[in-house]
């Protein structure tokens, strides 16, 4: 419980620095966009026609490498390899992932459509498609076309993606792409494997990307692009506000922030670098307050408890790596859970070139880790990551290695600890804490 005697200075230093911060934050989020003074800031029909004016020729010149569809195209590709979804009757080919990366075409124009009317092919009744984005590449007579369907609050209903799929990909002179575009945060979406059943798609050729990736990739790129006095400039400002301003929809307690921007992420992260202490001084005040309801205090201790657990949930512990007996004194200061996990992908993929086959590769390491994956070795190679580390078949074939999984948000680092931190066929750790 929170000290009879409490350091007044201390506290007054503590609200001056709280003040100041905050001030910044109220500066920054009191300004209200135009979607949310109409209180449609998290209604699907203006997302989508915003999309569809961002995607159109009409507004931007498409027909460039860093174009916003272009950008568009790469966050497909980057979702569609953490998806397992590129390759010969997958989501997206191979030869035209490689087209995309490589910059190997360009798009001479590009067209939106909202609410495109369909015929499902098992009902025969009439779909409507959020947006369509038919791209004609550049001297040729051949298209790449999107299919979004847009997700804000909502999940899909009765197979609508498994309907627009089969329906335009039996277009002709033409390529399809099909995106599920939803609110989903990154951490969620980085473990898709991990989704339930009704956050994934009824179709597999959709590939689910979300409305950070938009910003990161496209929004925030080109509105540091384009004239701070143009009209464009105001529409993408105002869309962005729209995007990072947390709504309470009505009967709903779920605040939704759709993305969150590179400005306000520094905003809010050096808020609370610079104010927890006080946040929790106020909450364990409240704790014990015998003035205040019972519920309230409960609730005040379990906030205080829950932000505790937050201050020592960060994992800076370092490690010495004890191999062949010997103890590796390299770094003084130990190895950290990044440099332990590169580590075991190196020695574990040497260690186990000349495997049969995928599965058995995925068995493998899922018996280290405790966990039942298919996706960590594959066949392609994960271009998002600066070193991918490599199996060889007996077959001659390669697969890579997905190092993206040792964040905290997985069960993949904490079951590699508890497995090195026993005697293993790999190397074993010892905490330096």
């Amino acid at each position: 419980m929170i000290d009879e005697i409490v350091d007044i200075k201390r506290v007054r230093e503590l609200m001056t620095s709280y003040y100041q911060s905050v001030t910044q934050i109220r500066q920054f989020y009191e300004r209200p966009s135009y979607m949310g003074l109409l209180n449609v800031g998290r209604k699907e029909l203006p997302h989508s026609s915003f999309i569809s004016w961002l995607f159109d020729s009409a507004t931007f010149n498409q027909n460039y490498p860093d174009s916003p569809i272009m950008h568009l195209l790469d966050i497909a590709v980057k979702r569609a390899n953490q998806q397992d979804k590129i390759g010969d009757g997958k989501a997206i080919s191979s030869s035209l992932s490689e087209s995309i990366y490589g910059r190997l075409f360009s798009i001479a124009q590009t067209s939106c459509k909202r609410e495109e009317f369909i015929i499902d092919g098992k009902t025969n009744e009439r779909r409507r498609s959020d947006i369509t984005i038919r791209c004609q590449i550049k001297n040729t007579e051949k298209y790449l076309n999107i299919c979004i369907e847009n997700k804000v609050l909502t999940k899909e209903h009765s197979s609508q993606t498994k309907a627009y799929s089969d329906y335009y990909q039996k277009e002709d002179n033409a390529d399809w792409l099909f995106l599920f575009l939803t609110p989903l945060s990154s951490v969620e979406l980085d473990d898709y494997f991990s989704l339930s059943k009704e956050e994934k798609c009824t179709s597999e050729m959709f590939i689910q990307i979300n409305y950070q990736d938009l910003l990161d990739y496209v929004l925030e790129p080109l509105i540091n692009s384009v004239d701070k006095k143009s009209q464009v400039y105001f529409i993408l400002d105002d869309y962005i506000n729209t995007l990072r301003y947390p709504v309470m929809e009505d009967n709903d307690k779920k605040r939704t922030i759709m993305a969150i921007g590179e400005k306000e992420t520094k905003l809010l992260s050096d808020f609370w670098e610079g104010n927890h202490q006080l946040i929790e001084l106020a909450l364990e005040a409240m704790s014990c307050n015998t003035n205040l309801a019972d519920d309230v205090r409960e609730e005040a201790e379990k906030a205080y408890k829950s932000m505790k657990s937050l201050q020592t949930a960060k994992d800076s512990t370092r490690y010495v790596i004890i191999e062949d007996d010997q103890r590796d004194d390299n770094k003084e200061k130990g190895y950290n859970k990044v440099a332990v996990a590169k580590k075991f992908a190196e020695i574990f993929c040497e260690k186990n070139n000349g495997i049969t086959n995928e599965v058995d590769a995925n068995e493998l390491i899922g018996a280290v880790l405790h966990k039942k994956t298919k996706n960590i070795f594959k066949q392609q190679a994960n271009k998002t990551v600066n070193h991918n580390y490599e199996i060889h078949l007996m077959n001659g074939e390669t697969l890579f290695m997905n190092t993206n999984i040792w964040g905290e948000s997985t069960d993949y680092w904490r079951n590699l600890r508890d497995y090195l931190e026993k005697d293993n066929d790999y190397f074993r750790i010892v905490s330096l804490k």
